[in-house]
This record gives C-alpha cells, structure tokens and sequence, in this order.
C-alpha cells in the first residue's frame, strides 16, 4: 500500500513583521510632521510677538540705564502730546528706579487693520519692591510705540 507523499506545513507569513514595520514608518512620517509643523508655528508665532517685545526690553533697558529721553522716543506720538520730555523725566524721578525686569507674555492683535500689542512685564525696583505692569503697544510708521501709561 502506497502512502501519499506528506504535505509539507504551510509556509509562515510574516504578516506581524509587516504590520509593525508599516506602524513604525506611519508613526514616524507622524512625528516627524509634527516637529516641523510646530517648529514653523513656534517661528511664526515668534517673528509675530518678537518685534513688540523687543521695543519694551529696549524702553526698560532705556528706563535702567536712566536714559529717560531716548526712551521718551519710543513712546507713540499720541502719548507723547500728553507730556513734554521734561514732564516724562519729572514722572520717572518721581518714582522707584528700575533696576530688572523680565517679560512674561506678549500678544499682538490685529483689529480691523490696526495692529497693537500688549507686553506684560515684572518690574523691580531699587527699594525692594516689584510690580507687574502692561504695556500698551501700537505700530507707529513701522515700529512698535509705548502708548497709555508707559510707567
């Protein structure tokens, strides 16, 4: 009696190999996405808030350094027709020098096309104390200017 020839086992599919090579170039092609999505974000949201909080760390280096009439010139011209440069230096002396400052939040807005900023900044000063203060910023023939009450 002749026995059938054996059936050799059924060849092994590497289906799970497959699938999670498939998985790990998916997830990859993903985060690398969405590293460069949030790099061009962090760098559009920068080149956004940059320019205003550079003009306040400019008028309160200004402000350390006593320079009260350089930054007198970084104030908007409506703040400006409020006091004279006299006046302004009459108001800084009145008050507590700063001697440090750090910003802690910018947001630039766009109304109706008029573009302005605020600037929140921790002010300290030479007796010990400190304060938060907001600055009111408006884009004057291209720059930023200190508008309201500048100190």
């Amino acid at each position: 009696m002749a026995y059938p020839a054996p059936v050799p086992p059924p060849r092994r599919t590497n289906t799970a190999r497959t699938v999670l090579i498939i998985v790990g170039i998916v997830v990859v092609v993903c985060c690398g996405g969405a590293l460069t999505g949030g790099i061009f974000l962090f760098k559009s949201v920068q080149s956004a808030t940059g320019p205003a909080h550079d003009s306040v760390d400019t008028f309160l280096d200004e402000m350390t350094a006593g320079q009260t009439e350089a930054a007198y010139e970084d104030l908007c011209s409506a703040t400006r027709q409020q006091f004279t440069t006299e006046q302004f230096t009459q108001i800084v002396d009145g008050r507590p020098k700063i001697v440090q400052h750090s910003i802690t939040g910018t947001n630039v807005s766009n109304f109706n096309g008029h573009v302005s900023a605020a600037v929140n900044a921790e002010l300290r000063y030479a007796d010990g104390s400190s304060d938060t203060h907001l600055f009111q910023l408006t884009k004057e023939d291209g720059a930023w200017r200190i508008c309201g009450r500048p100190y």
